[in-house]
């Protein structure tokens, strides 16, 4: 995340995809962490399964 050529290209992703839903700044942070949350928590229960299968 610290290389600019990186964030440059997820600025203009976020942005055509801005457009393309015709989403306004808050929707899309919303979407964001509604993503985010849900790759953390599928993330989180499918690594206490692999700790559970150690048990």
């Amino acid at each position: 995340m610290d290389d600019p050529n990186l964030r440059q290209i997820i600025a203009e992703i976020n942005l055509l995809y801005q457009e393309q839903e015709q989403l306004i700044p808050i929707d899309t942070e919303g979407k964001a962490i509604i993503l985010l949350l849900h790759n953390h928590l599928f993330i989180t229960s499918e690594i206490d399964k692999k700790t559970q299968n150690y048990l």
